[in-house]
């Protein structure tokens, strides 16, 4: 696995951001709930953590995906719902 630059780091973070602005506005326009209230305050914690997890976990899925050649529009999501789950897996393999 290649070093990431700082621009690619900080497009990996304005993607992350984007998914998170999207989450937003499902929980409050759709689910009519406030997101940093109550229990789900945890799931905004979660998706907030994944932003600063999401550029080592896209860069490692996109490693993995390239043998497989599975779409970036279906990656970008998944390695941003998982983000910290697979930046900790990545810390403990080291």
């Amino acid at each position: 696995m290649s070093n990431q630059s700082w621009f690619e780091k900080i497009v990996y973070m304005v993607i992350g951001m984007v998914f998170f602005i999207s989450y937003y506005f499902l929980m409050t326009e759709v689910f009519k709930v406030n997101p940093f209230a109550g229990g789900y305050i945890l799931l905004s914690i979660y998706f907030g953590l994944a932003i600063i997890a999401f550029p080592i976990s896209g860069k490692i899925l996109s490693d993995k995906i390239d043998v497989i050649g599975i779409n970036s529009r279906i990656i970008l999501p998944v390695a941003y719902v998982f983000a910290p789950i697979i930046f900790v897996f990545s810390l403990k393999n080291k």
